[in-house]
């Protein structure tokens, strides 16, 4: 069976494939020691290539560390944030609307299980994707402003 002279597409993104982390280490980004110790346990069976006796090393005398910090968002998720935050907006006015609240805050029927706010964030939240709670969505759009 000849041997394959490109990566398939799932090998250039598998976190335990030996040409994944080759192509990153040549744009500079190393694993931390959990990484490298998932990476070598998946490789086992097979020789390692010389390229990775540098980073074995690291890891042994304990140099790999992951960065610090929680990682910061991407463009899409920021903009995913705004959209969703729009929708939450129009949202609420509709089910205010619904539910009969004037603009002054004054209410014509009576209390829902939930305020509306609260349903607004969780449909958002759900229809999204985001990876938060309606509290984290709310504090956070408060946060923004």
């Amino acid at each position: 069976m000849p041997e394959q002279t490109s990566a398939s597409l799932y090998e250039l993104f598998d976190e335990l494939d030996l040409r994944y982390w080759e192509r990153l280490i040549k744009s500079g980004t190393y694993p931390n020691k959990e990484q490298l110790a998932a990476l070598i346990e998946a490789n086992f069976a097979k020789p390692l290539p010389a390229w990775l006796n540098p980073l074995i090393l690291k890891g042994l005398k304990g140099e790999l560390k992951g960065k610090p910090g929680r990682p910061k968002k991407s463009a899409l998720d920021n903009l995913r944030f705004d959209i969703a935050v729009d929708e939450y907006k129009r949202l609420l006015s509709d089910l205010a609307i619904r539910e009969g609240v004037e603009p002054g805050g004054a209410k014509k029927r009576v209390r829902l299980s939930e305020p509306p706010h609260q349903r607004a964030a969780k449909i958002v939240i759900k229809s999204w994707g985001l990876r938060m709670d309606w509290q984290s969505f709310l504090n956070q759009i408060s946060s923004k402003k």
